[in-house]
């Protein structure tokens, strides 16, 4: 009796423990045997959607389906092409609405002459529009190329030596102001010659042609015909100088005169003038000031530079 009393006590709620090992164990098998329908359901439902993303996807982009039906190139052009344009798109239609890069044709026109910007959209059923944005030329730079007004230096093709029509196109582009200069430097050059004009508006003279050199000495062609080196430090102080004595110096003068008239602003104290022939003498002559007359050097305690 007391043996029994002993193997009862194992139980913590009055039953055999080898019972309940077999019960945990027959819900085990059952857990076991049991397919995991949903997660698996959520598995399957994503392949398939990611598949009908995929088919949906291929269809769309079908040219067959969705076909490009009219391409508009927007926009005032005074000097692009719009034929050479829509040429340039011509390879991407064939993609499809769809199918077809934006991007992709937006640099494409982009990279086309006298084209600063571009914008691409489609429109549907089937159209493609391109809204170009023209350079605005402000400045002719170096040879063969422009400055425009956003100070994008571009090189259209109608400048290039070689094409037909190099001298009309460059005759058609005279009024503009000539500039020159290194490799990245059209944008301080640019800067000069607008504070330049600033300078020179009040005495009635303009900037034609403005070059500088590779050790960034400056040289001006003014409107009067005259040639004006400023070199390549104090130039505003020197032309603040040229300016003072202009008037005075250009009093008479005639056209042809000034053609052969250079002016040398590189002294600390004073000017020379050559190119005049003997007897054209011009209008200032203030020994040690301000200038010389034609032939004659101004005082001076430096170097010109």
């Amino acid at each position: 009796m007391m043996q029994l009393a002993d193997n009862c006590a194992f139980g913590a709620s009055g039953s055999f423990p080898g019972a309940t090992s077999n019960r945990a164990g027959d819900m085990a098998a059952d857990t076991a045997g049991r397919v995991p329908w949903r997660p698996l359901a959520s598995i399957v439902a994503v392949v398939l959607g990611v598949l009908l993303v995929f088919e949906v996807r291929d269809y769309v982009i079908d040219p067959q389906h969705f076909p490009v039906q009219n391409v508009d190139v927007l926009g005032t052009l005074d000097y692009a092409d719009r034929g050479n344009i829509q040429s340039v798109i011509v390879p991407f239609v064939s993609l499809g609405f769809y199918g077809l890069d934006i991007d992709a044709v937006r640099d494409a026109v982009e990279a086309t002459p006298w084209v600063a910007s571009a914008h691409v959209s489609r429109v549907w059923p089937g159209r493609i529009t391109v809204e170009v944005d023209e350079h605005e030329p402000m400045a002719r730079w170096n040879d063969n190329a422009f400055i425009s007004k956003r100070l994008d230096v571009f090189e259209p093709s109608q400048l290039d030596m070689n094409n037909p029509g190099y001298d009309e196109w460059r005759q058609m582009f005279s009024d503009l102001p000539q500039l020159y200069g290194g490799d990245g430097r059209h944008d301080v050059v640019v800067d000069d010659y607008r504070r330049y004009s600033g300078a020179l508006a009040p005495i009635g003279l303009a900037i034609v042609v403005l070059e500088e050199d590779e050790r960034q000495s400056q040289t001006l062609r003014l409107s009067n015909g005259v040639s004006l080196e400023l070199g390549y430090e104090n130039q505003e102080q020197r032309l603040a100088r040229f300016v003072d004595v202009a008037p005075r110096l250009f009093d008479g003068l005639d056209a042809a005169t000034a053609r052969r008239t250079g002016i040398d602003m590189r002294y600390s104290n004073g000017f020379t003038v050559s190119g005049a022939r003997p007897g054209e003498r011009l209008g200032v002559n203030e020994q040690g000031k301000s200038g010389q007359s034609a032939g004659q050097s101004g005082e001076h305690s430096e170097e010109a530079r």
